[in-house]
């Protein structure tokens, strides 16, 4: 199911389901690649977008587990860990060489982002690869570190692929995606065993942290950390359908940005066991639907957020 919940998802991705099915992607796989991952994604794609009311994806499960003994056997996998993998794979397939800039017009990276996450991710661009994966899903924060004894300040840029927002420390049963955003770029104090060398001192100092969007994605996933290694939090985060502002989360506020939601992915249950489903929005009859592995059903706007949203998937409209 944790597969169906993100394929669901990936389905609703108008920006990829675009480049796949209009045939883009056989200009840009790599010729040594003998069987594409691409091609078999764009196969399930070809047929989720036709007559029948579900398919199994038997054959692209087994195209999976020829890459990765990850998901050989059927137990449950992390819904956000299988996303990723899925968006590497594909990014593999369709990586151009010799481009230096992040999708279609980001500013070059520049600096070394410190978590193993984004140092995979920072890869992808230290090879100078490029790829219609980064064009649509890629983003980067710049991160602004500032000595509190000369005052000196650096900046350095980290690329992501989707952000994994902790949920904002209060004593609420219920939250805003606002307030997540706002905990997770708040300032920072690096002190005690976190102190940075400042190279300008020549010591450790204090510094203050602070990040920001440096480039904005075209599609925007927000992974909701709800899962620790005691428990699961399942607060009810609200989160706007339509016009989420990042605007004031922006490195520079030249102009507004806003997105709007298409689809999400929910957990239902415990830490050790549960259920994924999806919830999308019909880019045709722009009405919600929920997948619940081969059951579809429909559902209205007002039972789309609920204390179950662990990804949610955003475009950018403005």
């Amino acid at each position: 199911c944790f597969m169906n919940s993100i394929l669901q998802c990936l389905r609703h991705t108008k920006p990829l389901v675009d480049f796949c099915l209009n045939g883009k992607y056989r200009n840009e796989i790599q010729e040594n690649i003998n069987c594409s991952f691409v091609a078999a994604y764009t196969k399930l794609m070809r047929v989720t977008s036709g007559t029948s009311p579900y398919v199994s994806p038997c054959e692209f499960r087994e195209h999976i587990t020829r890459l990765t003994d990850r998901y050989k056997d059927y137990s449950q996998h992390d819904a956000q860990e299988f996303l990723i993998f899925l968006l590497e794979m594909l990014h593999c397939d369709l990586k151009r060489l010799n481009v230096s800039e992040i999708g279609g017009g980001g500013g070059a990276v520049v600096g070394i982002p410190k978590s193993k996450k984004e140092s995979e991710i920072w890869n992808l661009f230290n090879n100078k690869e490029e790829s219609e994966i980064i064009n649509i899903f890629v983003g980067s924060l710049v991160s602004s570190l500032k000595c509190s004894n000369c005052k000196t300040k650096s900046k350095s840029s980290e690329p992501f692929l989707d952000l994994s927002l902790p949920l904002a420390e209060n004593d609420k049963s219920e939250m805003t995606l606002n307030d997540c955003l706002a905990y997770f770029t708040k300032v920072e104090v690096l002190n005690g065993d976190n102190k940075p060398l400042c190279e300008h001192c020549n010591s450790k100092q204090t510094f203050h942290k602070k990040l920001r969007f440096e480039k904005f994605p075209q599609i925007l996933i927000l992974h909701l950390k709800r899962f620790s290694i005691a428990e699961k939090q399942e607060n009810l985060i609200k989160f706007p359908l339509k016009k989420l502002n990042l605007t004031k989360f922006a490195a520079s506020k030249s102009c507004p940005v806003l997105y709007d939601l298409y689809a999400v992915s929910n957990h239902m249950g415990s830490l050790n066991k549960g259920h994924y489903t999806a919830c999308a929005k019909s880019d045709v009859t722009s009405l919600w639907n929920e997948y619940n592995d081969s059951r579809l059903t429909r559902i209205d706007e007002s039972q789309v957020v609920t204390s179950n949203a662990y990804i949610l998937f955003y475009e950018r409209i403005l």
